[in-house]
């Protein structure tokens, strides 16, 4: 996509903003995501749902999708299949568009799961900066490969279960200070705060409800948060309960999940982090 402008009786050809849609249920990743990605220049439009996602795709022109593998009703999975599905049955001349799975898990039948479905590449939670310059100059580039080559993912490595008993991780916190900006970190807290309550109130209704899918996405959506924030007492009992969930006969044996109470003495360091 490019736009002409004249200039002093020639006509200059600027190239446009590339344009990406960030598709992901939680509104910290998706604050973050979008800040990274508009400091290199694109032009970045959200979507909170699968649904939504292919409500913008249908309206307006897109270079790349970035599409959260986990999410409440139509998830990345099937949200791809139908991105895809649609290409097929349209006439447009327009490239096969790229999508990156965002995901928090490193299990290799998520990561071929996603990939079957029609993704070109991941991205892990919680984003880092080299991992988002490494997939814009991979698929927005001038020597972008054809749409449709899958390129193998190197998920991040997951934590080790024996991480320091802190509340706070002090690197997490490092990188959001390497945003530049101490308001929109302080947005970006607060945002954390209100939707680890509402995270944490699904998991609980999910337990209560044994209801093992709806855990299994409360609990996707509410780690990735906290590592964005750096909440890792928070994190590893989100670790412990997906764990556990994976050898108990049912979720409700999880009950009480005392993430609140985990939530509740984060709440003081986290805060500080909006005065700091």
């Amino acid at each position: 996509m490019s736009e002409t402008h004249p200039t002093n009786g020639f006509v200059e050809t600027v190239a446009a903003p590339r344009r990406v849609l960030v598709v992901d249920d939680n509104d910290a990743t998706r604050r973050i995501a979008a800040h990274r990605l508009g400091r290199d220049g694109v032009l970045v439009v959200t979507a909170s749902s699968g649904r939504e996602a292919l409500d913008r795709l249908a309206a307006e022109p897109f270079d790349l999708v970035f599409l959260d593998g986990m999410m409440p009703g139509l998830d990345g999975a099937a949200t791809a299949r139908e991105i895809r599905r649609r290409e097929d049955a349209g006439a447009s001349d327009e490239p096969r568009i790229a999508i990156v799975a965002l995901t928090g898990s490193a299990l290799p039948e998520d990561r071929d799961r996603m990939l079957e479905a029609g993704m070109d590449d991941l991205v892990a939670k919680p984003i880092e900066p080299d991992d988002l310059d490494a997939v814009l100059a991979r698929w927005l580039s001038p020597a972008t490969p054809a749409r449709g080559g899958v390129i193998a993912p190197v998920p991040h490595p997951s934590t080790p279960s024996a991480a320091p008993a802190s509340l706070i991780d002090p690197d997490a916190v490092a990188r959001l200070g390497e945003l530049g900006d101490p308001s929109f970190v302080a947005r970006l807290v607060r945002v954390f705060l209100a939707d680890a309550e509402h995270r944490i109130g699904q998991v609980d209704a999910a337990i209560a409800a044994d209801d093992a899918v709806g855990l299994s996405v409360a609990l996707d959506a509410l780690e990735s948060i906290a590592s964005i924030v750096g909440a890792s007492a928070l994190g590893r009992r989100v670790g412990d309960l997906r764990a556990a969930a994976g050898s108990a006969g049912s979720t409700r044996a999880l009950a009480p999940s005392g993430l609140a109470s985990v939530l509740a003495e984060s709440r003081g360091p986290l805060e500080a982090l909006l005065v700091s």
